[in-house]
């Protein structure tokens, strides 16, 4: 059951995939496989009986809170056509959520979703590659659609899809590797000023948190600039050289960030409503000429559903980088290092997206959240092997009891 799951963590990419077998106007394979998935993991608590622990973490209980107000703002304020999709994003995100907790109930099942993950994310990078080679695409967005949000999925994942490369072996070790190198290419062939940043800082604060960091930085440092010189179209392009469409692009956006903004000064407790950030801007911003994403994940937040609303979904963001934090200390303390590392790679990916999302609005990204997930399966384990340890002595001093009372019988 559990290569449901797996098949899934493959599909993610590829949820606007327009290749992939569609079956009406609503189920898309990618929703067949999660639907399935979810039946699997139910399958699977009432056979062993697992428990998911949905409400034990503040994480998932802050995203049902969340979710709970989206679905409020939905119904109470909101058109619906345009509350619809987001609505239907949140209830794919508690699909990844279930299974996750279900499924990865040991630390083999977590290296091997970590290696499924990564075989996905070299699935999405040659799609850019592909978008650019094959279409002569300038800035390709591979099966994400968008150079921007494919930058930033990259960015969020690379540090999980590396995390087991050190004790890789054989041809696990050569798909690692093979990652890492598309993944960074890929991310810079997008072009995207923002992904660029997000690169930068993810790779910093990777290297600052490991070993033998100046011998990386400079191996990170050539390797960007032989990509720079390799590739046709990097983000250094558009900084130094912003071309007539990246001007244009720099003011829709400075328009859409100050409607924004008028709009949190007019409805900061309940925001516009879900949904509304895009058919509500010409009404809080005359200069706009046409209606565009907020290109801020705090702001839109906040526009939609009010300033409360954000705090909650940084309060989420903030609570998950502080248990991987945890998390991998107290694997670094019992020797597992590996598994360490996949706790620290949700701290970067984390902090990574923190950063990204000041330039998209990008809430609802599933990778996201499946680092939100992956962290919280990761704590379940290591709460799991800390109640085993506590146990054991008190097993064992209760065997030398009865072995001591057995004694004075005979």
């Amino acid at each position: 059951m559990i290569r449901l799951y797996y098949l899934l963590l493959v599909l993610m990419p590829f949820w606007q995939y327009p290749k992939l077998p569609k079956f009406g106007q609503t189920w898309t394979t990618v929703k067949i496989v999660g639907a399935a998935t979810v039946a699997a993991a139910v399958v699977k608590a009432l056979l062993d009986g697992s428990r998911a622990r949905l409400l034990g973490w503040s994480e998932s209980r802050l995203f049902l809170l969340l979710f709970g107000w989206a679905l409020l703002s939905a119904t109470a304020i909101s058109r619906w056509e345009w509350a619809a999709n987001p609505l239907t994003s949140c209830v794919a995100l508690l699909a990844y959520l279930y299974p996750t907790l279900i499924f990865l109930d040991t630390i083999e099942n977590v290296h091997r979703a970590t290696h499924w993950i990564a075989f996905s994310m070299l699935l999405a990078a040659y799609s850019v590659f592909s978008g650019y080679l094959k279409y002569g695409i300038t800035r390709p967005g591979g099966i994400v659609g968008d150079p921007n949000y494919y930058a930033l999925v990259a960015v969020s994942m690379f540090p999980l899809c590396v995390a087991l490369l050190p004790e890789a072996r054989g041809a696990r070790r050569w798909l690692l590797a093979l990652v890492a190198l598309a993944l960074i290419a890929s991310v810079l062939l997008s072009a995207s000023r923002g992904g660029f940043l997000s690169l930068a800082f993810c790779l910093l604060y990777m290297t600052l948190r490991g070993r033998r960091r100046v011998a990386v930085l400079i191996g990170i440092a050539v390797l960007m600039v032989v990509l720079g010189w390799v590739l046709p179209h990097t983000p250094w392009h558009r900084f130094s050289r912003p071309s007539t469409g990246d001007l244009v692009s720099n003011e829709a956006r400075k328009q859409a960030l100050a409607a924004g903004w008028e709009m949190i000064k007019a409805h900061p407790l309940v925001g516009v409503g879900l949904g509304m950030y895009k058919p509500s801007m010409p009404l809080y911003n005359p200069h706009i000429r046409s209606a565009v994403i907020g290109h801020n994940t705090y702001l839109e937040v906040a526009a939609e559903l009010g300033v409360p609303a954000l705090i909650v979904f940084l309060s989420i963001l903030f609570a998950c980088w502080k248990r991987a934090r945890r998390t991998a200390a107290w694997f670094e303390d019992h020797g597992d290092s590996a598994t360490a590392r996949l706790a620290r790679a949700i701290e970067v990916g984390i902090a990574s997206f923190a950063l990204g999302a000041l330039f998209l609005s990008a809430q609802y990204t599933k990778q996201l959240w499946l680092l939100v997930w992956f962290g919280l399966a990761l704590a379940r384990l290591s709460e799991f092997q800390q109640e085993e340890s506590e146990e054991e002595p008190l097993h064992r001093e209760a065997e030398v009891h009865e072995a001591g009372y057995v004694g004075v019988r005979v």
